[in-house]
């Protein structure tokens, strides 16, 4: 039979008071996904200003966010308009 431990009352409430206490912590990086979530009104912006998937890429690298074309383009799947290709389109 094993012995279970106790906690006092008065260390519950002690833990209670100092997590209420907690501020919002920030995060200091977040996942590439949730990054280009977060970009996904400002890059189809760029897109309607004619501005390229390559040229969205180039700033996007220049800000310290490297991505492969693909995710760029998975973000916003077939909605996504590049004015290249409407340019050479029939």
């Amino acid at each position: 039979m094993s012995v279970q431990k106790k906690i006092l009352v008065v260390n519950i409430e002690q833990a209670k008071k100092n997590l209420a206490k907690l501020s919002k912590k920030d995060h200091p990086s977040i996942s590439v996904g949730d990054a280009l979530e977060e970009l996904k009104p400002f890059i189809q912006e760029a897109i309607d200003k004619n501005y390229t998937r390559d040229n969205v890429l180039q700033i996007l690298a220049q800000c310290g966010i490297e991505i492969k074309p693909y995710r760029l383009k998975g973000l916003f799947g077939e909605k996504l308009r590049n004015n290249d290709e409407h340019k050479n389109a029939p």
